[in-house]
């Protein structure tokens, strides 16, 4: 039963949710690039390409994050965090810890005292981090951090109005969120996912708690971009 409750694991917090992670971040660092370098990136009627690009990746950052905050679908599984939240919540009990050193470690991290963290059982640290990720979920609800549920709402009525469906509205009246606030919902879905793959998989995503692997392989996609920028004669990268 933990075998099979552990590959399924495997393939939701290593391929379905860091994918989906990994498209947001990529997208992220490319719209950070073209806001960064716009005004040598604009000239000479590349301004229509680039700003097509933005718009592009804008709501490709939308969409992934939009999907990885989704709730669980009464019809068909929707593999996004809250739906794996449940999922380990309902086998809580059949998922040993098999890193726990190193767990505590990451997880003291969160703002948790390490020796507190360190005096409970395996299964008292298992509801902790439960009951950590359950606290602080965002959801348009409002039932979990207020901030992360305030930009996660913005983004979803984004997608639901203006990009998923053509609906008769003025998008300039949306409500606005910020690059800033947007990326504290990715640093929660990276947080999640580097904490149960470590518990449970005894994968390492991360050091420290602070750089992420799949982060670093997104930045690839940005760095090809940069330099084909500069091999185009648009920017000057420092040496």
């Amino acid at each position: 039963m933990a075998e099979e409750i552990k590959k399924i694991l495997e393939d939701y917090l290593l391929i379905r949710l860091r994918n989906e992670i990994i498209v947001a971040d990529e997208s992220y660092f490319l719209l950070k690039t073209i806001n960064e370098y716009w005004n040598a990136i604009s000239k000479d009627g590349y301004d229509l390409f680039f700003k097509s690009t933005y718009s592009a990746h804008f709501i490709r950052y939308t969409l992934a994050i939009a999907k990885l905050f989704d709730k669980p679908s009464k019809k068909y599984d929707t593999i996004s965090i809250p739906f794996v939240l449940k999922f380990i919540e309902n086998n809580l009990d059949d998922i040993p810890i098999i890193q726990q050193s190193n767990l505590i470690h990451q997880f003291s991290l969160l703002g948790y005292e390490y020796e507190f963290i360190r005096s409970l059982s395996d299964y008292d640290l298992n509801r902790k981090i439960l009951e950590h990720f359950k606290q602080h979920l965002p959801s348009t609800d409002y039932n979990g951090d207020l901030l992360l549920s305030r930009t996660l709402e913005i983004l979803k009525t984004y997608r639901d109005k203006h990009y998923t469906h053509n609906e008769n509205i003025d998008s300039s009246m949306l409500p606005k969120t910020t690059f800033d606030e947007t990326s504290n919902l990715l640093l929660y879905a990276k947080q999640f996912v580097s904490i149960y793959a470590l518990a449970y998989l005894k994968m390492y995503n991360t050091t420290e708690g602070r750089e992420y692997f799949f982060t670093n392989d997104a930045k690839m996609t940005n760095t090809s971009f940069k330099r084909i920028l500069e091999k185009a004669g648009l920017i000057s990268l420092k040496k």
